[in-house]
């Protein structure tokens, strides 16, 4: 699978997921943020909202933590927060291979799939889906790294909010 080559997207599980309290989950996610540093990388403006509802639903001290490292690896890196085109909705709804989804899940697999990207997501629904594999972006252990500077010490900062995949609002 080359990850080059297509667009390459994010939901709120996989953002969110670099503060995941799964060592596993928030490993990957951080590994792969590392990866694609100089990577445009892709989120709908609905998973950006999902992002900020969990961030704001806790608790100040958290928060404080937590955007410094969130504001500069979004100035860092090149994010691009898109919304829905007509067509992402109307396949999303329109289509029987969405039948069970959310309407969330549908709306973003659909804007995925009609930009012929992968999306990067810790959302166990959606990966135990097999017509969606090949939309899906791998998610295997990746290697030891680090953020550059500043990131890694504003990151190692941030931890200090740790969520909880299946107790959140989220997935």
């Amino acid at each position: 699978m080359n990850l080059d080559k297509r667009p390459l997207f994010i939901d709120a599980t996989f953002f969110l997921g670099m503060h995941d309290a799964d060592e596993t989950r928030r490993r990957q996610s951080v590994q792969f943020f590392i990866q694609h540093m100089d990577r445009v990388l892709y989120m709908n403006l609905e998973q950006v909202g999902l992002c900020d509802d969990v961030i704001w639903a806790r608790q100040r001290a958290e928060q404080d933590a937590y955007y410094p490292f969130m504001d500069n690896l979004h100035t860092l890196m090149d994010i691009r927060r898109i919304g829905y085109q007509a067509e992402d909705l109307l396949c999303a709804t329109g289509e029987q291979r969405f039948a069970g989804l959310s309407l969330q899940q549908a709306c973003t697999l659909a804007q995925v799939i009609n930009c012929n990207g992968y999306l990067a997501t810790h959302d166990p629904e959606l990966r135990n889906l097999a017509q969606f594999g090949d939309w899906l972006a791998p998610v295997a252990e990746y290697h030891n790294g680090e953020f550059p500077p500043p990131l890694q010490p504003l990151y190692q900062q941030s931890v200090t909010l740790m969520l909880d995949l299946k107790g959140s609002r989220y997935v």
